[in-house]
């Protein structure tokens, strides 16, 4: 999976490999 720049507009599935809240 692709790790989009903006963590804000990923879906809660990105937030689970990229927990930057």
């Amino acid at each position: 999976m692709v790790h989009p720049t903006t963590p804000e507009s990923s879906p809660p599935s990105y937030r689970l490999d990229v927990p930057k809240q």
